[in-house]
């Protein structure tokens, strides 16, 4: 939870060398499953995830999903996503439908992937990465008209989305033809 996984998977698997209550093991094993994934390490993690214990919490399913995405295994994540997104009460059920999403996308289902990354758009927390998505697939598709409507209102806060923005922009405009208004925001990311 402090950023450092690899930390946090050393000292859960000390705990799990221990005596631990049946509940206690399994919540450590689903935050080992966690920190693992975290760490970089989805293999790793989905071996944890794994286990029949595990998957009567809710939030294995969104952590297996994204074990998943992970290994770049789109079909099976977006299955573990849908289940994910369908459990209104959790926690990440606004980033299992943005997973939901990524994986329609990935598995070259762009009109499926535009209405779900749509469901996110009231959703402050998700707003602005399924907005910038939703352009990114409609410039792939040569809607420029849709993508400079979503675009105009995007206010992305995080300055890494605000960038992502300034090039969705210089892509829009080289798509127009407005050379010059391209490079110059491109210039402007460069520098």
């Amino acid at each position: 939870e402090e950023g450092i996984p690899q930390v946090a998977v050393i000292r859960l698997r000390a705990l799990l060398s221990g005596d631990l209550e049946p509940e206690e093991r399994r919540l450590a094993n689903a935050k080992l499953g966690e920190a693992l994934l975290a760490a970089g390490e989805a293999q790793e993690a989905l071996k944890v995830l794994q286990d029949p214990d595990l998957l009567a919490l809710p939030v294995t399913r969104f952590w297996c999903a994204q074990a998943q995405a992970s290994l770049e295994r789109w079909a099976e994540a977006l299955s573990l996503f849908e289940q994910a997104a369908a459990e209104a009460a959790s926690p990440f059920r606004a980033r299992a439908i943005f997973g939901k999403a990524e994986a329609l996308r990935a598995l070259r289902r762009p009109d499926e992937a535009l209405q779900v990354f749509a469901l996110l758009f009231s959703d402050p927390q998700t707003r602005d990465g399924a907005e910038l998505r939703s352009v990114e697939i409609l410039l792939e598709k040569q809607d420029t008209a849709g993508a400079r409507r979503i675009l105009d209102k995007t206010r992305p806060q995080a300055l890494a989305d605000k960038k992502e923005k300034r090039l969705l922009q210089g892509r829009l405009e080289a798509q127009l033809n407005h050379r010059q208004r391209a490079l110059d925001l491109f210039q402007t990311i460069l520098r």
